[in-house]
């Protein structure tokens, strides 16, 4: 014998087909069942016989195929099954021993017999009544409880969020009923309900459900029937009205409750209104459920993603430093190294520039009128004690006491020592601006004097192709700092090369520069709380030698 699919909804409502070994169905005459229901694609789906099995497979529809209210892309079809495709809702029937030899397209079943099998597609807790007489409402109530299933299941399998799935499902379930307000009650702990939808109808809405019915609907999960809250104590007075409590039932657990509440003086519900209201809830329940645990993966997922972000930021910003670190060692390394050749460098030149010093005391004594002997002497010494202080620092031995230092007089000694360069004394305009009043910082006066001549070297450096060669050398006492200004008219600094300013060994002079100088001068001035800071002119930059007034006065220094 073969399965039958009959069509309980529809244009073709009532007819029965016989099927073969593969049935298509669809709006197609090419289809071997061809329905001209509205939302039914060409071919929507085909239902094959493997071994007295019959499987059901979309053929990759619009608007899905849905079984027994759940959207399906291929399903074991058994008996009673129920097929929602567009508008048309079918009915699966297995092979019986005594099934009739019919034709192609069979006659409807009777009242009973289609109110049987709808009554198969949901259950009911409450007690079946006997069946009633075959009439047209039976088919009626049969039809509108499959079409609000059939509803739920598109609604449940579309794209529609929690809350647009809350709204429609009592939606559903109101104008199934034609009642007057639908309530949907989410479970949030012992007794305690939360309101997630309500659908309004036209009539007006009653007082809400007392706690007890409430409780044994969405905590218990038993179908409720109230066919007249007037004549109940557990409401309020008030007119007539019927209200129907189905639990929304999951697979494990009863999530809320669907309250639905009849029109004042209207018509009374039924057991099939309970018994639809109970499926709607039970349907609906599966697909919350679902929804509900796509949320919670949803938002774990986008926790777990923002931890794995966090997670990638501070690894990358631990490699970053680890590369800075790196970097710091090698570079820490090399002026190790720079180190010890400048402590080679001193120690060779301190014996030669004795020398120099020798004679030129000398010097001084056999011809007394002899021009700029005394200045040699003076730079001579000068120079010694550059050459101690790189020894002493050199050997981590800091034997020289800060003292009190002028930096007026510090900048005059540095112009003067760079009177020795001809580009210096005969191609620059200098210009001096000294505050009067300037108070002392302490620290040792070859520190800030190697800090300034630094500047000034750089900033002559820059002259060297400018059109107008103007060196500006500046000092300023303001309310929280005092500071020393270099200022040049030079070439200025490209801004691709500000970021690299203070770093060893960083050069754009070429051959000529050994990228120490801003390097060294920031090092040693960085102990008395000074900082060095730069800004463009047009043309050319100022480099500024900021101390703050914390910095000044008796103690200061390291």
């Amino acid at each position: 014998m073969a399965a039958i699919l009959s069509v309980q909804n529809g244009i073709f409502s009532g007819r029965g087909f016989r099927l073969g070994r593969r049935t298509r169905v669809g709006r197609s005459t090419e289809c071997e069942i061809s329905l001209p229901d509205a939302g039914l694609a060409p071919c929507h789906f085909v239902v094959e016989d493997r071994g007295g099995q019959y499987w059901l497979t979309d053929l990759g529809s619009g608007q899905g195929t849905y079984v027994d209210g759940g959207r399906a892309r291929e399903e074991r079809l058994r008996d009673g099954t129920t097929i929602y495709a567009g508008e048309a809702v079918l009915y699966f029937r297995e092979p019986s021993e005594t099934e009739p030899d019919r034709a192609e397209v069979l006659e409807p079943p009777a009242g009973a017999d289609l109110e049987n099998e709808v009554r198969r597609i949901y259950e009911s807790s409450v007690t079946v009544l006997a069946d009633p007489e075959p009439t047209d409402d039976g088919r009626d109530a049969a039809r509108t409880a499959l079409s609000a299933l059939y509803r739920i299941g598109r609604l449940s399998g579309g794209e529609a969020d929690l809350g647009g799935l809350f709204e429609g499902t009592a939606r559903v379930l109101l104008e199934a009923l034609s009642g007057s307000r639908c309530l949907l009650l989410l479970s949030e702990g012992t007794a305690r309900y939360r309101r997630a939808a309500e659908a309004p109808g036209e009539g007006a809405p009653g007082p809400a459900p007392p706690a007890e019915v409430l409780h044994r609907a969405a905590g218990e999960g038993l179908s409720i029937l109230i066919r007249d809250t007037s004549k109940d104590p557990r409401f309020p007075a008030g007119p007539a009205r019927s209200v129907v409590c189905a639990p929304l039932k999951a697979a494990r657990k009863v999530l809320g409750a669907l309250v639905c509440e009849g029109e004042a003086g209207g018509r009374a519900f039924d057991e099939n209104d309970l018994k639809l209201a109970t499926a709607v809830g039970r349907q609906s329940g599966g697909a919350i459920e679902r929804r509900i645990l796509e949320k919670q993966i949803q938002e774990h997922t986008e926790r777990l993603e923002t931890r794995v972000a966090e997670r990638t930021a501070d690894l990358e910003k631990a490699l970053a430093d680890l590369r800075t670190a790196q970097a710091r060692l090698v570079a820490s390394e090399r002026m190790a190294a720079v180190g010890l050749l400048v402590q080679g460098i001193a120690h060779n030149m301190a014996t030669p520039l004795s020398g120099i010093l020798g004679y030129a005391q000398v010097l001084k004594e056999r011809n007394p009128g002899l021009p700029h002997v005394d200045e040699i002497i003076r730079l001579s010494r000068h120079l010694d004690g550059i050459l101690e202080n790189l020894l002493t620092k050199g050997r981590r031995e800091n034997r020289a006491e800060p003292v009190p230092v002028d930096l007026n007089a510090v900048v005059d000694e540095t112009l003067l020592f760079f009177e020795g360069d001809l580009f210096f004394k005969h191609e620059v305009e200098v210009r001096r601006e000294k505050a009067l009043g300037l108070p002392p910082v302490w620290g040792l006066w070859s520190d800030w004097s190697q800090g300034v001549q630094n500047l000034v070297r750089n900033a002559l450096d820059a002259l060297r192709e400018a059109p107008r060669k103007v060196l500006t050398v500046r000092t300023r006492a303001a309310a929280d700092h005092l500071a020393v200004e270099v200022e040049d008219t030079g070439c200025g600094i490209a801004p691709e090369h500000s970021g690299s300013l203070f770093e060893p060994f960083f050069t754009t002079k070429g051959a000529r520069g050994t990228g120490l100088g801003l390097f060294s001068a920031r090092n040693l001035l960085a102990p008395y709380g000074a900082g060095i800071e730069w800004e463009p002119r047009s043309p050319g930059t100022v480099f500024r030698i900021r101390i703050p007034r914390g910095a000044v006065g008796e103690g200061s220094g390291r």
